[in-house]
């Protein structure tokens, strides 16, 4: 079984529409049969390319699994910073915003997750798989830190516990609950529990 690569690959202009490409179809398939039952052939048939271009531009599965993480954080701080940057919002307008992009309750994002629970079963069977599944964690939860403390600081807003554990309980917590939604149809209004607890835990600045 490949592991998650300790390191990413540098990426050609070349190479960006073949990647983008690459990274699309496996979203889709990774989806429809999950990340051990998706294999490089399914990736490659549904984008159109060959297993040649698959390898010539990831080193396996894993990694391109890491670059979809990316590319999902990089949304979800993006959207946390226009919020941020909008000169008419109001520091309510900025934490419903940080919220809403926590939660996120789109069919791509519950999906993201979904899959995100398999890597973590991978990593934790997986000692090299988990070094770097736990690098790219860290990572993650660094650029959410970022943008949380400059969206709420820039509009006088202010968290009830350091931004660290905020992000950390919000992750968990959307987690939690799409996994509930999931197994129990109905059971939860899509963002309902993940709203109520994060709003109690972002708090207007006194």
């Amino acid at each position: 079984m490949p592991t998650l690569p300790t390191a990413n690959r540098p990426v050609s202009r070349r190479r960006r529409e073949t990647r983008a490409r690459l990274l699309s179809a496996a979203g889709d398939v990774f989806a429809e049969r999950g990340f051990h039952g998706a294999s490089v052939e399914d990736i490659c048939e549904r984008a159109g390319f060959t297993r040649g271009a698959f390898y010539s531009n990831f080193v396996s599965k894993d990694e391109l699994v890491l670059e979809l993480s990316a590319r999902h954080t990089a949304q979800v701080v993006a959207r946390i910073r226009d919020a941020a940057d909008r000169p008419s919002a109001e520091p309510d307008d900025v934490v419903r915003e940080v919220i809403a992009s926590l939660v996120d309750d789109t069919p791509s994002h519950e999906r993201w997750l979904g899959l995100t629970t398999e890597l973590n079963l991978h990593a934790l069977r997986d000692p090299e798989a988990r070094t770097a599944w736990a690098r790219e964690q860290r990572r993650i939860r660094a650029a959410l830190v970022e943008a949380v403390d400059q969206a709420v600081a820039r509009r006088g807003a202010a968290l009830a516990l350091p931004t660290e554990l905020f992000v950390r309980a919000a992750l968990a917590l959307v987690s939690g609950a799409v996994t509930q939604r999931q197994l129990e149809p109905g059971s939860l209004a899509a963002g309902e529990l993940e709203s109520a607890v994060l709003t109690v835990l972002l708090r207007p600045a006194p």
